[in-house]
């Protein structure tokens, strides 16, 4: 049968709510662990909304406790630092909670804060991922969950890669904003965030990042058949996306070992996705070299290595000021016709 325990280690045993759910292997001596929020006060409806799931797979005997693992990866508001939330709030003020915008979709659903937290530490639990880490996101949109891990666990370098012009310039203008506050504020890390308008199909390889993350549920096959060519001849020892191992490895041909997996929210869309871990088949963070630059990403990541954040700042002005340029001579061309 299946618990659904709630991650508020508070809630008392005899409280959580057990559904009689027959695991797939049909084994009646097992039983998967998820987790629930405590319902709020303000939910009148009464519904359990579930939020960030665990389901890492841990299958526990009923013999064994299934308290213990929520001590682990129970996540509350406190665990976030200031500086988190209060880039959230930039964001939030710059562009809204929901992503959206772009060419041919109106609203993306948006991972929360909470819920990137929880991947955050699956990663750092299971993927080493830490300060000396590198990061990238592919498909990057708003820039949510680089400037995120940019503060937590405060990584060498956040970069983030976007296809859709309107949505990286909306990350451009949150960005502009964030290093603002970054700038001011002494408690955060400054410059080590880096956004691109561009195609991860132009790059060879997808170094000097150590942890690829992708929010790939809408990306087209071709694009992922390209993407783990690329990835193959990285020196990337992680992936983090949102497909299951059979398509990652049997339909797409990703060179990775499963690791682990996890459930989340979107804030906007309502939709929950599972997202998975993999390690590469055949590199280790031991063999990792991170003198090696893919010709895409060496502007970016050299304007970070500079650790002049003045630079990123001037860059960002100037982007935005291009794309604003852009835009009034269209509207000027538009009302001509």
């Amino acid at each position: 049968m299946k618990r659904l325990i709630h991650s508020d280690s508070s809630v008392p045993s005899e409280s959580l709510e057990t559904f009689k759910t027959p695991l797939k292997d049909g084994n009646k001596n097992e039983t998967e662990v998820l987790k629930f929020e405590r319902i709020s006060p303000e939910n009148k409806k009464g519904k359990k909304i579930p939020r960030c799931l665990d389901i890492s797979g841990s299958k526990f005997t009923e013999k064994e406790s299934i308290v213990q693992p929520l001590k682990v990866n129970a996540l509350v508001t406190s665990d976030l630092t200031p500086a988190v939330k209060s880039i959230y709030k930039i964001i939030q003020k710059c562009t809204g909670s929901l992503g959206g915008n772009a060419y041919f979709g109106a609203i993306y659903g948006e991972a929360t804060m909470n819920c990137m937290k929880q991947v955050i530490e699956i990663m750092k639990e299971h993927c080493n991922f830490s300060g000396s880490s590198s990061f990238i996101d592919i498909g990057s949109g708003l820039g949510k969950p680089c400037f995120h891990v940019a503060q937590d666990p405060g990584v060498k370098i956040s970069y983030g890669i976007e296809l859709e012009e309107i949505r990286h310039n909306l990350a451009v203008h949150n960005m502009r904003h964030i290093l603002q506050y970054t700038e001011t504020n002494h408690g955060s890390k400054h410059g080590n965030v880096f956004l691109q308008h561009g195609d991860i199909q132009n790059a060879t390889t997808l170094d000097p990042f150590t942890h690829i993350y992708m929010f790939d549920v809408g990306f087209p096959p071709l694009t992922l058949l390209k993407i783990a060519e690329i990835f193959n001849r990285s020196q990337a020892p992680f992936l983090i996306c949102y497909h299951s191992p059979k398509l990652v490895i049997e339909e797409y041909g990703f060179n990775v070992q499963f690791v682990t997996k996890y459930q989340v929210s979107l804030h906007g869309s309502g939709e929950r996705h599972t997202g998975y871990v993999y390690s590469h088949s055949s590199k280790t963070i031991r063999d990792f070299d991170n003198s090696i630059i893919d010709p895409l990403f060496q502007e970016g990541v050299k304007m970070i290595q500079s650790n002049d954040p003045g630079k990123l700042i001037d860059y960002f002005n100037a982007q935005n000021q291009a794309y604003l340029s852009t835009q009034t001579r269209s509207r000027r061309t538009s009302s001509l016709l």
